[in-house]
Formats: C-alpha cells, sequence, structure tokens
C-alpha cells in the first residue's frame, strides 16, 4: 500500500495551534494532485439521496500548479490557497458538542481555495491523508488516486460527466452518461435532435451562479428588521462560501438579503455570523419555524 501524504510540519503545527494562517499562489503539498471521492456521507441536517451518492462517486478532484477542478466540474485557473489549522470540532461546526456526536476532537489543516479573491470550494486535510470536502448537506471524503480504496474505480471515473475541465465562459458540451456500476449493463441513449437534447443537469452552483448572487446582496438595501441567524463561521470568505451554499440548498433563500456579523466570543475566538433578512411581508419567526423543520439551524434576531 503506497503511503500516504503526511503535513508538513508547519501545517501539523498549525493543525495543534488552531492559530496561524497562510496565503500561498501554489497548492501546499498535501493538497496537489489527483482525488477521488470514496465516500458521502450525511452532515446531520440531510441524507444525500442515492442518485447524489451515485454521481458524486465517479467524480474526480484535481490540483494542480495552475489550477483546480472540484468534484462537480467547476474549475478555477490561477487559484489562492488560505492554510490554517483548526479542528474538527470547529471545521465541522458542532463546536461543544463534537465529543458526543463524533468522538475525540482531531487537528485538521482547513484550505480555502479563493478565486478571484472569492471563496470557491473550503477543504479538510485529515492526519491520515484524506481530504473532506462539502457538497450541499453532504460531506464528501476524498482519497488519492493511487490508494487501494478508490484505484479499481479510475475507468469509471474517467468517463464521469463531471471531470471535465470548464474554463469560466466557456460553452460546455453535452455530458457524457453517468457511469453506473459495472454490472449494470450499458445502454444507448436514443439519437436525439439538438433542440430535444436536455440541459445537462447541475449538482452544484456554479460560479456564475455564486457571482451573480454576491452581486444581487451587495446591490440588495441594507434591512434593519427582524433576522435570522443561520450559521456561525471562522472567517469572511468562509461566511460567504456558507451563504452561497445556504442558497443553493434552501431555495426559498434565494430571495432574501444577508449581513455578515463578526464577533469575538470569549474563550472561542472570532466568528463571523451569517444572518438572513427576509422579504418585506415575511414573517421571521415562521419563516424560521419552517427552515427548522427542514432541519436548517435558525434563530430570529433583532
Amino acid at each position: 500500500m503506497p503511503a500516504l501524504p503526511r503535513l508538513p510540519v508547519a501545517f501539523a503545527a498549525c493543525a495543534l495551534l488552531a492559530a496561524c494562517a497562510q496565503t500561498m499562489d501554489a497548492p501546499p503539498a498535501p493538497l496537489a494532485g489527483t482525488w477521488l471521492v470514496d465516500g458521502v456521507y450525511d452532515s446531520g441536517t440531510r441524507l444525500p439521496t442515492e442518485a447524489e451518492r451515485q454521481v458524486l462517486r465517479h467524480q474526480a478532484m484535481r490540483v494542480t500548479a495552475d489550477q483546480i477542478t472540484d468534484p462537480l466540474g467547476r474549475n478555477c485557473p490561477d487559484p489562492t490557497y488560505e492554510v490554517r489549522g483548526t479542528t474538527a470540532a470547529d471545521w465541522f461546526g458542532f463546536g461543544g458538542s463534537w465529543l458526543e456526536r463524533r468522538g475525540p476532537d482531531v487537528p485538521l489543516t482547513a484550505v480555502t481555495v479563493l478565486c478571484g479573491g472569492r471563496a470557491f470550494d473550503g477543504y479538510a486535510l485529515r492526519e491520515d491523508g484524506a481530504l473532506v470536502g462539502r457538497y450541499k448537506d453532504a460531506y464528501l471524503v476524498l482519497r488519492r488516486e493511487d490508494d487501494p480504496r478508490v484505484a479499481e474505480r479510475l475507468p469509471a471515473i474517467e468517463q464521469a460527466r463531471y471531470n471535465r475541465v470548464i474554463s469560466p465562459g466557456a460553452a460546455a458540451a453535452a455530458p457524457a452518461p453517468v457511469v453506473r456500476e459495472a454490472t449494470e449493463q450499458r445502454r444507448e441513449a436514443p439519437q436525439q435532435s439538438a433542440a430535444a437534447v436536455p440541459p445537462p443537469e447541475v449538482l452544484g452552483p456554479t460560479r456564475a451562479d455564486l457571482a451573480a448572487r454576491e452581486k444581487a446582496t451587495a446591490a440588495a438595501p441594507a434591512a434593519g428588521g427582524p433576522a435570522v441567524h443561520l450559521a456561525s463561521l471562522r472567517d469572511d470568505a468562509g461566511a460567504a462560501a456558507e451563504w452561497a451554499s445556504l442558497q443553493d440548498r434552501v431555495p426559498r433563500l434565494r430571495d432574501w438579503a444577508v449581513r455578515f456579523e463578526p464577533v469575538e466570543i470569549a474563550g472561542k475566538g472570532r466568528f463571523v455570523r451569517v444572518l438572513a433578512v427576509p422579504p418585506d411581508g415575511v414573517d421571521a419567526a415562521a419563516a424560521c419555524r419552517a427552515l427548522e423543520k427542514d432541519g436548517q439551524y435558525c434563530r430570529v434576531r433583532k
């Protein structure tokens, strides 16, 4: 079995101290390379559907010196990386309940990928060499392509529909069919005219979607009414990425404005709260109750 990559001493120290942070123009050595999705797990709010699991388990992420392509096929040329030490409890967002829900806390190295200065993706490098990422309400565990636990899926990965490098603004060709389990007989789709071909399925927000949402949020007038507290992240980039993710998995939030509120919590440090402001005529308390029924944390704030 090939040796799994270990964190450099500087990164390991950061993970233990959970204090230092670095900005890099090149990917940290433990992140560079090709990663294959090994598992798809729920985050405690919603179980991923079987269709999502099937598609995501055939995806790869490629990280080179000049670009990164995530498991959804989104591509960022010339990214920068923010690397900091953290712990599993902080990164996964369980805080003090981590010991009860997931066992002993462990150090991680958090990597935020910035594209054009804006949050693009976020990952956590584990000490065993695995990589953890987020997709909607799910967590993805990725392993390097030479890991025996995933290497047998390389042929399927190479044909997967979301693993093409798609540059921003480029017209995407019609995706190839999703490769199913090896035991399933391949079936050729009937030929269709160009007008009858449905648009490609989108499993997550594209960079254009994120940019449009940020522009709409910036143009929205400041709201002074009741807001709802939906999440707390360690930094501004994480808060912005979480808001984009929330809008993707909770469609009703796409018409809401957002405020990011930095706070200092004694004994825990700095956090950035994601506060969503409902449109006129929408009762914040009623909306919060509906969000909680869907499994989303929500508290009304004045």
